[in-house]
């Protein structure tokens, strides 16, 4: 498949595997060249978070699990594997996407607590935003295919 391919291809020098994934999408079965294209462009359409950094890594969310340097991006490509393994990213699906399914998939808490320290407090409230910016640009963007009589992503993209 493509982002097999293409992850390969970009893959760090022999024997030096990254900590955190060596394909992208690993263990999803798309069922179409379209389900595959509609994993891409949520990827990137997802290239959010930078700000997040520090309360990703308070929280060993995507790479900083490993206890290295990483970004938002290993977190936002973990979600979206996860979301792709439980179903097609299709316009509906994202048009109905929710804070628990943002949650659930990206990790990234729903809601805020009251209990524990106040850092962690501050962390878990920052992660709350970033879960709806996460869940509302997959809802605009569902919404947006739906308007213009797309079935998904990958079906805009192989209508050009």
């Amino acid at each position: 498949a493509f982002a097999t391919h293409a992850s390969a291809a970009a893959s760090a020098e022999p024997g030096e595997a990254a900590a955190y994934h060596e394909h992208l999408f690993v263990g999803v079965d798309f069922a179409s060249t379209e389900e595959e294209i509609s994993a891409l462009l949520v990827l990137d359409l997802l290239n959010l978070g930078s700000g997040y950094k520090l309360q990703l890594a308070a929280c060993q969310l995507g790479r900083y699990k490993h206890g290295e340097w990483g970004s938002a991006f290993v977190c936002m490509l973990e979600g979206t594997e996860a979301a792709a393994r439980a179903g097609p990213l299709t316009a509906v699906r994202m048009a109905g996407w929710t804070i628990e399914q943002t949650e659930t998939h990206f990790q990234l808490p729903a809601a805020t607590s009251e209990q524990g320290e106040a850092r962690a407090r501050e962390v878990r409230a920052a992660l709350v935003e970033l879960n709806s910016l996460v869940t509302s640009a997959l809802r605009s963007a569902g919404e947006a295919l739906l308007a213009r009589g797309h079935a998904s992503g990958g079906a805009l993209v192989l209508s050009l």
